[in-house]
């Protein structure tokens, strides 16, 4: 029973007591009806109103079917947006019924394989995408499987609590052609989904006679650009090397920190340094350096696009080159100047190494030390001007 029955019934209650009272007022004007009499039929009226009103029960379970009748119908329209389009292609099999439900998950299950021909993927990636449970993928898993359409292989791991992904197959050259005009991102890299291991769904060897011919790899105008291609880590900085060189850069900035304070303090207050100085630096521009140098690395990097614009606007007369006299008039650009150089090729440690070591207060790490020196050789001997990590 839904919430707007069960007010209709409260409804009609309330106007059965009204029509009753109004009766009572008449007949005890006439003196069909004593005063005890119509006091005792009016409380009882009420009492039973009392009673209605108190069955919370009903309430909680109108409201609770309510609830679950919205969210299948939000849920089936989901499944019809995610399918209607997809399924309109849909190569005819007879005697294949699929539901809604069941669609959403064939059209998960391509989408994964983005139009191979062999695949491997996990249920709850399948689950999540197509809006169902677990229990919904596997049969239909096993319901394609039984038609022939799908083939699946099972990875299991001897000694493991988990599994590999099951490995799937499809056996039909339609549905094949079918998902690959559909579901292939044209320039798409790697798998879509965080890598889980996941139960088995059939034991059977898979073993196929017939193969299908292999769809020809579409390459795309960013690919044969380059850029897509794959960059190259960045070797991490260790944690003593870049408090050492950290707090001897805020030291010479004049915003130094107590003996103290811990490697968090360190990041937070150079983030809040940068946020003063450079409010304006973009997000994207500043966490791509994070994923390409690591943490430590970009705001040694900032450290060091402050501490070289405080220098070059010091008028100290030195042998330097021209272009490293030059005011740095736009920190940002400068910034990621450095952080948009290779990985191998930004170490912001080395240029203010060089700058600490100069000073011969700072006691750094002998290792850093080495490789500071021997960038000076090198930078003497070739006569280069190229500023390291800018």
């Amino acid at each position: 029973m839904s919430i707007a029955q069960i007010q209709a019934q409260y409804e009609a209650l309330m106007e059965e007591h009204r029509r009753a009272t109004k009766g009572d007022f008449i007949a005890h004007a006439r003196g069909d009806m004593d005063a005890s009499e119509m006091e005792w039929r009016h409380s009882e009226r009420l009492a039973q109103l009392a009673d209605y009103e108190a069955d919370a029960e009903g309430y909680e379970q109108a409201e609770a079917s309510e609830a679950h009748k919205a969210a299948l119908k939000a849920r089936r329209t989901r499944w019809h947006g995610f399918t209607y389009a997809a399924m309109r292609f849909f190569p005819y099999y007879a005697g294949l019924d699929l539901t809604k439900a069941q669609k959403a998950v064939l059209c998960a299950l391509m989408a994964a394989g983005k139009g191979k021909k062999t695949f491997a993927v996990a249920h709850d990636w399948i689950a999540a995408k197509a809006g169902v449970s677990r229990g919904s993928v596997k049969l239909t898993i096993r319901r394609l499987e039984a038609e022939g359409l799908l083939g699946i292989r099972e990875r299991r791991l001897k000694g493991k609590a988990m599994n590999l992904w099951n490995q799937y197959t499809v056996k039909c050259g339609q549905l094949l052609k079918w998902a690959f005009s559909l579901f292939t991102i044209k320039g798409a890299k790697t798998e879509s989904h965080p890598p889980r291991g996941d139960v088995p769904v059939s034991t059977e060897e898979l073993k196929l006679k017939e193969q299908d011919p292999v769809m020809p790899k579409v390459i795309s105008c960013r690919q044969k650009a380059g850029r897509y291609e794959e960059v190259e880590a960045s070797p991490g900085l260790d944690s003593e090397t870049f408090t050492l060189v950290a707090r001897g850069a805020l030291d010479e900035l004049g915003a130094p920190l107590p003996d103290h304070a811990s490697e968090t303090d360190l990041f937070e207050h150079i983030e809040a340094l940068k946020q003063a100085k450079q409010p304006n630096y973009k997000r994207y521009f500043w966490d791509k350096g994070v994923r390409a140098h690591g943490e430590r690395r970009a705001l040694l990097a900032f450290l060091d696009t402050q501490l070289v614009k405080q220098i070059r606007l010091q008028p100290v007369p030195d042998k330097r080159k021209w272009n490293e006299r030059e005011v740095v008039k736009d920190p940002d650009r400068y910034l990621s100047g450095i952080l948009s150089r290779p990985a191998r090729e930004c170490r912001p440690e080395l240029t203010l190494g060089a700058v600490l070591l100069a000073k011969q207060v700072y006691e750094l790490p002998s290792e850093l030390t080495r490789a500071v020196r021997a960038y000076n050789q090198e930078k003497a001997r070739s006569g280069s001007a190229v500023h390291v990590a800018a």
